[in-house]
């Protein structure tokens, strides 16, 4: 398996942009028609811009993705480009704008091919949505891609795009990227600029590694003062010495409810931890003892923000909401400003607590997400536990506002990628990258990516 390595510029003798694009564009329609990845195609304006690329006949040095092929997620705006969120309930109005992160990859040069498919307003952890229908996992069309940044997973792991944003409220990008056997950075709060400002929600870069997601985040991390809360995080004068010894590692098997690793998961975490020990690191089990009672506060917060967005929507569209997520939210209404600040301040005081806890500690490491497989056409692994319950791993550093990364660390017996979580310290962001190359490289993993050329086209219907 040979990755895609854009460390470098392309010299004009070894690269065109048209026959590039093209070549996208190709397994972008193979990829749409046996996955449902794409919410729209942009592909007139991409063998545009890339005719452009050509007739200067010059790579711009001080464009770090010249002639690179992207997709971002439709939470995004992209002028020109529809965007619906992922849910029938809004009406797919054209962007006239672009989001900052948008803008950031335009200005590097990069070309955007289209948006990805998402599930209604992000709220699911799956690839299901009112608008798109079902998203598949190219590794297996009958598993789900995670989500809500589902299609990007997808588009990334097929190659149809070699970069894509995503956006991350509660494991978004990491979730789909260890379904996908991909890579993903849900960065320290603040570090892309992404209006408006959330202390919850961060936009992301994924890529098939470590090398390549750096580059791309080094893209789009530049503040912006349409977001009061971006910052600039520190970058490293040298790289860090490629070893784990000396490192202090919190291990993570379970944060205190929810879904536990299966059999699969709980044996390729072993593995790796393991193998970090024979490096050298000091490895201790941590368990920040979250409880029910704290994600119930989580999933109160996130129905009050499901119907704020749905009363945001024409009175008429509202009842195309999937039905699930309808059901979900609706307790959401009986909410008052003050219940919901109590469950605001609840989990302020639950996020200092963790991040008190691991504030000794270089690295935290956990799986993604405790079940590595579960139908495309379901909401999660349990359908009978609330939506996000499943997001047990990924969602408190979120809340706490550090950095996490998903990377692979194995398949199951059946072929399917398997998920590992690295967290760092706010603002550590960089350093959680050259961590995660070493990791990457001690896994040492060989990952035969799925050929678009050889997927089943499928029938979808939303």
């Amino acid at each position: 398996m040979t990755h895609t390595d854009s460390s470098k510029h392309p010299s004009i003798a070894d690269y065109s942009a048209l026959e590039s694009i093209e070549t996208r564009i190709g397994s972008a329609a193979l990829t749409q028609a046996a996955t449902n990845a794409f919410s729209h195609l942009d592909t007139r304006n991409a063998l545009h811009e890339a005719e452009k690329l050509n007739v200067s006949n010059k790579v711009q040095n001080d464009k770090p993705l010249w002639g690179v092929i992207a997709s971002v997620k439709d939470s995004f705006h992209v002028p020109a480009m529809p965007r619906w969120h992922g849910s029938a309930a809004h009406p797919g109005a054209v962007s006239t704008t672009a989001s900052v992160p948008v803008q950031r990859l335009v200005e590097a040069g990069a070309i955007i091919l289209g948006k990805t498919t998402m599930p209604d307003f992000g709220l699911l952890a799956s690839g299901v949505s009112s608008t798109f229908g079902v998203t598949r996992n190219p590794w297996d069309l009958s598993a789900s891609p995670g989500g809500s940044s589902s299609g990007a997973g997808v588009a990334v792991a097929t190659g149809a795009t070699p970069f894509a944003l995503g956006t991350d409220i509660a494991g978004s990008v990491r979730l789909p990227a260890a379904h996908c056997g991909i890579t993903a950075l849900k960065p320290t709060q603040g570090a892309l600029a992404y209006a408006p400002a959330s202390t919850w929600r961060s936009a992301g870069p994924m890529a098939r590694t470590v090398r390549e997601t750096r580059k791309l985040f080094q893209v789009v991390a530049i503040p912006d003062p349409s977001d009061q809360l971006s910052r600039e995080i520190p970058r490293l004068n040298q790289e860090r010495p490629r070893s784990l010894r000396g490192v202090n590692i919190g291990v993570m098997e379970h944060p205190g409810y929810g879904p536990r690793a299966d059999s699969t998961t709980a044996q390729l975490f072993r593995n790796a931890t393991d193998l970090f020990a024979d490096q050298g690191a000091h490895l201790t089990a941590v368990l920040p003892n979250l409880h029910d009672t704290d994600f119930e506060a989580l999933n109160r917060c996130l129905m009050v923000r499901c119907i704020a967005e749905l009363e945001g929507c024409p009175a008429e569209r509202r009842d195309s909401l999937l039905e699930e997520i309808r059901i979900w939210a609706a307790p959401g209404r009986d909410l008052s400003a003050v219940d919901y600040f109590r469950d605001f301040e609840h989990l302020s005081t639950v996020s200092a607590r963790i991040s008190a806890q691991f504030a000794s500690y270089d690295l935290i490491v956990s799986p993604v997400m405790g079940v590595h497989r579960f139908p495309a056409t379901d909401f999660g692994p349990d359908t009978t536990a609330p939506l996000l319950y499943h997001a047990n791993f990924t969602a408190w550093f979120n809340q706490t506002g550090q950095p996490a990364l998903s990377l692979p660390m194995g398949l199951s017996s059946e072929g399917h990628p398997v998920g590992l979580q690295l967290a760092g310290p706010h603002g550590s962001d960089f350093a959680l990258l050259e961590f995660a190359e070493t990791v990457e490289e001690l896994l040492a993993l060989t990952l035969e990516y799925p050929d678009a050329t050889k997927l089943q086209p499928q029938h979808f219907s939303s």
